[in-house]
């Protein structure tokens, strides 16, 4: 039973690490490489960088346990971590607050 939705159907059965695999969709997802060559989301020439760590992550989360143990702390350092508001629904906004 997968309370908190962070495994769909759709994980291939060779992945070790669930949620670094699952991060690493998401990023995936968003940053497509257009005809131009250039990142649907960020508009940088791509494959931009977070395309490649995301492409990293992909293949870390599929290594062996104590291997994607190992490379882990320092893929997911860098992934931001999904919010619990998955649809994608936007960017975050700027900071629009007054902080007098």
């Amino acid at each position: 039973m997968d309370v908190l939705g962070l495994v769909g159907p759709e994980c291939p059965a060779d992945v070790v690490d669930r949620l670094l695999w699952r991060n690493a969709q998401h990023i995936l997802r968003r940053h497509v490489v257009r005809l131009d060559g250039t990142c649907q989301w960020c508009g940088r020439r791509s494959p931009c960088s977070p395309r490649r760590l995301a492409e990293r992550a992909d293949a870390v989360a599929r290594l062996p346990g104590h291997e994607v143990w190992a490379s882990r702390n320092d893929i997911t350092r860098l992934l931001p971590a999904l919010a619990s508001d998955l649809t994608g629904a936007g960017r975050p906004g700027r900071n629009q607050g007054n902080f007098d």
